[in-house]
């Protein structure tokens, strides 16, 4: 009796004669003819068998579209013939000759989003397919996500705006639209609801409503969306997207002055702000409702004629952002310091060219209120002697020819106009600044290493941990001198590597979040510029079984304690002449945060917006939902420091008016999400609670 493999060459013995193939195909067994149809390279076989009506049964056409040799053609037709059989629909997306054009068909059979699911799956984990294109179907999320951001492949970026599924996420179409390689014709299609029309592409409806109006916000506020598209979009019927395109750095003044007359306020007041905005319309907006005319008033494009207008403004926060606009001009800055309204004479200080204008600041050391008098005779001095410096600085022998050089550009450029007299000065400060204060030592690769302590584990980029001999705690490097110089030391002037920094855009003054530079941070910043960097604890400090605070691994931190009570024990931790200890400063806590972005542990995304997958957080993953001890998971270790993030909120000495203090961290009962490692809160300083501790940082002499 001949086996199948024998009838099989047989068969294909026959090669020109069709009819004897079809002969001894019709006298196989049931059995057989599956077995063949899973294996036969003869075309014309398959061919016979998906169109004939006597081999019209599931099993062998499930066998067919299973066959490795099975050309395209045959695939869609069994498709076309059999698309109520889940079997064959399978077979399809599992054979090596599967095709965009026949998957999209077998994609529109799908009768439920399980079913969809399965058949990406499927073809996303066929081995055999050439085309990448399947591949992106089981890509994680954010893998994908990266993917439409950088592929240069626009072939594909075509299929990806055309196909429903994972490519419809907002997240995914907002980065094929901001991909530097994507074809003008894709962001038109993605941002104009009328372009199925001219292109034939219902975008709008292939990736749904949700990402549709997410893509149309991302395109408003992208500064390199094109400006036609802009112009498109200012016209749009959600406001959100007409506020974006108001706020656009990249928006024509056509398009702004359209928007100005917009019958929604928000997007009036963000067209005031943008700095496109045109002469004419900023005089129309300047006669608006009081927060457009505000927002007029802090425009630094506005005309001096508009802002001379706006400082006999009725509404006292117009003139507020009048005295603060660099922009205005000194007779009207001169009538502001004279202002009935204590605000307004405040906000003056927050003006650079007043801090670089003799003459105001004269005036304002006069004023009825001891408060205004005081930081006007300091910042006046601070002139003074700036100017001082910059006329004896260059016969200095201790600076460098690259500090002399910046020296002498800020005196020529500061003679050369005699008319500009508060830009000539403050560019003097600035210039000082940067060539006498602001220089931070190079040697921070080197940590010192106190006496009575030994390094244990780590180097100074990535967690430099000593310990001490005494009771094994253990305080991290933080390496001060590689970072950016974007903090801040006095809450207005953002160019120092040691500070705060105002992730989450909170209000740095001295009626809100403030730390003044004296006493024990004057001493830390004198240390930090000198060694390069500062030691905090690696824990949260606990109380050890004698009761003294300590910095060590497993066990519970110190809580229930006020500030009051926490910069008192902090101060005990260490209390010799070259070596000091103290609660830690709003300035070196951001420092922290600041040398984790730099240092590449975390992201600015998940020091600002998201900390939960590392810290103790309520919707953390597997979370405790209690106070845990220190150490407690590795992956809540970030640069070798436990825990900075969840579990305990950590007092600073961070000031918010004039009685609150400062909590950063979160805690165990926080969101991660809602309250990120960056966010301030803030307690009355004899407040003691259940998740609130602290740590101490060191101050070396």
């Amino acid at each position: 009796m001949e086996s199948l493999e024998d009838k099989m060459r047989i068969i294909e013995s026959w090669s020109s004669c069709l009819e004897r193939k079809v002969a001894i195909l019709r006298n196989l067994s049931y059995k057989e003819k599956v077995e063949f149809a899973k294996k036969t390279k003869d075309i014309d076989l398959l061919w016979e068998m998906s169109l004939h009506r006597r081999y019209k049964l599931p099993e062998i056409d499930a066998a067919i579209v299973r066959n490795p040799n099975t050309p395209e053609e045959i695939l869609f037709n069994e498709f076309v013939t059999c698309k109520e059989e889940w079997s064959v629909i399978i077979g399809i997306a599992k054979n090596p000759q599967l095709s965009r054009r026949i998957f999209k068909e077998l994609l529109r059979t799908c009768s439920d989003y399980y079913q969809e699911s399965k058949i990406r799956w499927v073809a996303g984990h066929n081995p055999y397919v050439k085309d990448k294109f399947f591949k992106l179907y089981v890509l994680p999320h954010k893998e994908l996500v990266e993917f439409a951001k950088k592929t240069e492949d626009t072939d594909v970026l075509w299929d990806m705006i055309k196909s429903k599924g994972c490519f419809s996420s907002p997240e995914v179409q907002v980065a094929i639209y901001k991909n530097p390689n994507v074809p003008k014709e894709i962001q038109y299609i993605q941002t104009n609801m009328h372009s199925w029309a001219h292109t034939g592409i219902k975008f709008r409806e292939n990736v749904g409503e949700e990402a549709y109006c997410a893509l149309r916000n991302a395109a408003a506020r992208d500064k390199n969306t094109p400006k036609n598209i802009l112009d498109y979009l200012a016209g749009a019927y959600e406001p959100d997207v007409r506020l974006g395109v108001a706020k656009n750095i990249n928006t024509p003044g056509e398009t702004l002055k359209y928007l100005s007359d917009d019958k929604n306020t928000e997007v009036r007041r963000a067209v005031a702000r943008n700095q496109n905005t045109p002469k004419e319309t900023l005089e129309k907006l300047a006669g608006d409702v009081f927060e457009v005319v505000k927002a007029v008033a802090k425009n630094p494009s506005t005309p001096k004629e508009i802002l001379s207008k706006l400082g006999d403004h009725c509404y006292f926060k117009t003139r507020c952002a009048v005295a603060r606009n660099p922009n205005t001009p000194k007779e009207t800055l001169l009538k502001l310091s004279e202002d009935q309204n204590f605000d307004v004479r405040c906000n003056l200080f927050k003006n650079k060219c007043v801090l670089g204008d003799e003459e105001i600041l004269i005036r304002l050391t006069q004023d009825k209120y001891e408060d205004i008098r005081k930081k006007a005779s300091r910042r006046l001095n601070c002139l003074r002697k700036a100017i001082r410096a910059m006329n004896t600085a260059t016969a200095n022998t201790e600076l460098d020819s690259a500090q002399k050089t910046l020296i002498i550009r800020a005196k020529s450029t500061a003679t050369a106009n005699p008319e500009a007299t508060p830009a000539r000065k403050t560019l003097i400060i600035r210039e000082m600044n940067i060539t006498t204060v602001n220089v931070y030592s190079e040697n921070y690769v080197n940590p010192p290493i106190p006496k009575g302590y030994k390094h244990v584990c780590g180097e100074w980029n990535n967690g430099f941990v000593i310990e001490r001999s005494s009771d094994i705690s253990q305080f991290v490097w933080i390496p001060v001198g590689s970072l950016d110089s974007d903090g801040t030391l006095d809450g207005e002037h953002f160019s120092e590597k040691f500070g705060r920094r105002n992730y989450r855009n909170n209000d740095f003054s001295d009626h809100n979040y403030h730390e003044k530079l004296d006493g024990e941070l004057l001493e830390q910043l004198e240390s930090v510029k000198k060694y390069g960097g500062f030691y905090i604890s690696r824990y949260n400090i606990s109380k050890s079984s004698e009761g003294k605070p300590q910095s060590v691994k497993g066990v519970m931190p110190w809580i229930n304690i006020n500030f009051y009570d926490a910069k008192k024990v902090s101060s005990t931790i260490e209390d010799m002449g070259a070596l000091k200890s103290h609660l830690t400063f709003g300035a070196e806590y951001d420092s922290v945060l600041e040398w984790f972005i730099k240092s590449e542990a975390k992201t600015l995304a998940e020091i600002v917006k998201d900390s939960t997958k590392w810290g103790n957080y309520y919707n953390t993953k597997h979370s405790p939902l209690k106070v845990v001890e220190t150490g407690s998971r590795e992956e809540w270790c970030t640069n070798n420091i436990y825990d900075f993030a969840g579990n305990v909120e950590e007092w600073t000495q961070e000031m918010n008016s004039s009685w609150f203090h400062v909590v950063r961290g979160s805690n165990y009962y926080d969101d991660g999400f809602v309250l990120p490692v960056a966010f301030r809160n803030y307690y009355g300083p004899c407040n003691s609670c259940k998740y609130t501790g602290f740590r101490a940082t060191l101050w070396i002499k």
